[in-house]
């Protein structure tokens, strides 16, 4: 049977269910204190939002969007973000892994539309063909969590895989994207369950120019799309399928 523990910010499945989406917490006091999981070694950022845009494993520090302000969240303060308002984060080697990576944090989206949680997807003008990985909510109150290469920059069947139905609009709930590049799957979770998997012939994810954007993406170097409505709190990124 599948089990959860809520804690730290995080869901953490069973290990014995279907592997680790470890919590994450700076503090070994708290930790001990909490009984909370240590932090996966492969945590390259994580963006809590009670520190601005900052970056609390220090590699990748963002910068504010349009409108970006706080608000109360899942865990301590959150991103409120208006479909307009984001972080942008510079490209760098750590956000462009070689091989499987993951996407985890709280969502709290008050309008059902497409609408980004974390993405390197830059598709035209100076991003034209810079699309790497995707992480978003879709209209139908689904998921949908793209990978792609050089190849497939235009293999849209290959990049559309949607699970529907999973988000609750006006409730926080946690959401992970897992990618096995030695598998080819992909994998979604919703509050530590399972909702999707898909296995396809493995692919190196493209080393893109292009700028991570959470809370919308960035399609060219000036051009933030697919905004997100409503709250994220607890963005984080990890160089490994967890």
């Amino acid at each position: 049977m599948k089990t959860t523990v809520k804690g730290c910010g995080r869901i953490l499945p069973s290990i014995v269910a279907f592997g680790a989406i470890l919590l994450s917490m700076l503090s070994t006091e708290v930790l001990a204190q909490t009984g909370c999981a240590s932090p996966s070694p492969t945590l390259v950022s994580w963006w809590l939002g009670e520190y601005g845009t900052t970056d609390m494993m220090g590699w990748n520090p963002g910068t504010a969007v349009g409108n970006l302000t706080f608000g109360g969240g899942e865990v301590g303060q959150a991103f409120v973000l208006d479909g307009f308002s984001g972080l942008e984060v510079p490209d760098s080697p750590s956000l462009n892994p070689a091989g499987s990576l993951s996407i985890e944090g709280w969502v709290y989206p008050t309008v059902d539309q497409n609408g980004v949680i974390m993405a390197k997807w830059g598709g035209t003008g100076d991003y034209n063909d810079q699309r790497s990985y995707i992480f978003k909510l879709v209209t139908g109150l689904g998921l949908n969590f793209a990978v792609t290469d050089a190849a497939n920059q235009w293999n849209v069947p290959f990049q559309a895989w949607v699970v529907p139905n999973v988000i609750t609009l006006n409730t926080w709930s946690h959401v992970a994207a897992v990618y096995d590049q030695t598998t080819g799957t992909r994998i979604m979770y919703v509050n530590g369950q399972e909702v999707g998997r898909q296995t396809d012939p493995p692919i190196t994810v493209l080393h893109s120019i292009a700028k991570v954007g959470i809370g919308g993406y960035f399609l060219s170097s000036t051009t933030f799309d697919q905004g997100f409505y409503g709250l994220l709190d607890e963005i984080a990124f990890y160089a490994d399928a967890l």
